[in-house]
């Protein structure tokens, strides 16, 4: 990055890595006019060494510098290059690229450094699995140029060997992230279309407090993590009602004392169905308080205050107001003025203070509507 800065050894000089890597060129361009010949052996006393300045702008660079002759036998290279591979400077010099990686990565390199000599260009960020000296695997992106001698003749090859395997591992565990998200979402919706085709009233109610309880989550600058929680406990939240049967769901008339007796069951019924489902929030939990009241009058617990968690106290109120709002097969809609009236007269006493002011304060301030 050319906004790091690294101290050289001239303690009153700091220089940005852009401005390293522009001195390293030259002091290698440098180097190459004075080394006329590099038919360097392995470990030979008479091989050339780069200067000093150029020695260290070489160890002050995160990634590893080789060059090889035109065998791909490694002539020299920086210390990077070690803690990389985990072989010693001794081992490396005068060894070949393969003893860092297998017959079919070997291949792949000996193309890629081919496809250089032929064409006389570099090419760059060419990724490959090597082994370390341990046997561990590191994944690694290699630029290749030629090296020249004066005459204009090639001699061998140079690059640079970043190692990125921590960067491949996180796109790994995003991809892996994303591919749970994914499946969550499809049981969750799963779970959702099996009581839509009992109770085409519940599916709608199940979307729109979704949307709500979601929209109040963002309103109380909750993190996109918690929200997307809320956003799915509150699309099941009434998934328990599966187990009631569809007549006293979609009875016209009032209940008898058993019939509600059931249908209050369902908080209970939807933990059970879903206590066992691993989801990264507590969308079990919050199913099964999201009928609580803060002070203790709810169902079926009793508890009250900050006993019950948030996810449900949102859902509780975002619950009241879209059932109070919309149609419901034993009675007409309220309307939510009478929705919101009814949340800032129970403020503090059945509905959490702060939830109650946000989901208010979306509404009257914000413009929120409730979806179709």
């Amino acid at each position: 990055m050319d906004n790091d800065v690294i101290q050289m050894m001239d303690a009153d000089k700091i220089k940005t890595k852009k401005e390293l890597l522009a001195e390293l060129k030259a002091l290698r361009e440098k180097h190459d006019a004075l080394v006329s010949s590099k038919t360097k052996t392995a470990k030979s006393s008479s091989v050339s060494r780069p200067d000093t300045d150029y020695m260290n702008i070489l160890n002050e660079i995160d990634d590893g510098y080789w060059e090889t002759d035109l065998k791909g036998n490694l002539t020299f290279c920086n210390e990077a290059m070690k803690q990389i591979t985990g072989f010693s400077l001794e081992e490396l010099i005068g060894s070949n690229y393969r003893i860092m990686c297998d017959d079919k990565t070997a291949e792949l390199i000996f193309n890629h450094f081919n496809s250089v000599y032929n064409s006389e260009s570099p090419r760059k960020t060419m990724i490959y699995d090597i082994t370390r000296k341990d046997k561990t695997e590191r994944a690694v992106e290699i630029s290749v140029s030629l090296i020249r001698s004066s005459s204009g003749t090639p001699t061998g090859f140079r690059g640079i060997l970043r190692d990125v395997t921590e960067r491949y591992r996180a796109m790994d565990l995003e991809e892996s992230f994303n591919m749970m998200r994914k499946a969550l979402g499809q049981t969750v919706h799963a779970l959702s279309l099996v009581l839509e085709v009992r109770d085409p009233y519940t599916a709608g109610h199940h979307r729109r407090v979704s949307d709500l309880a979601r929209s109040i989550a963002a309103q109380m600058n909750f993190n996109t993590h918690r929200i997307d929680g809320i956003r799915i406990a509150g699309s099941i939240h009434d998934i328990g009602k599966i187990s009631i049967p569809s007549e006293i769901l979609s009875k016209p008339g009032s209940l008898t004392d058993i019939e509600y007796k059931l249908v209050k069951m369902h908080p209970q019924m939807g933990y059970d169905i879903l206590k066992n489902i691993d989801f990264p929030w507590p969308v079990a939990m919050a199913v099964y308080q999201h009928h609580e009241r803060i002070n203790g009058s709810g169902y079926p617990l009793g508890i009250k205050g900050k006993e019950i968690i948030m996810e449900a106290r949102i859902l509780a109120v975002a619950d009241v107001v879209e059932a109070m709002a919309s149609l419901r097969p034993y009675r007409r809609a309220i309307g939510i003025d009478r929705a919101l009236e009814e949340i800032k007269k129970n403020r503090d006493i059945l509905y959490d203070a702060d939830v109650a002011d946000s989901c208010v304060n979306l509404f009257l301030e914000k413009g929120y509507q409730l979806k179709n």
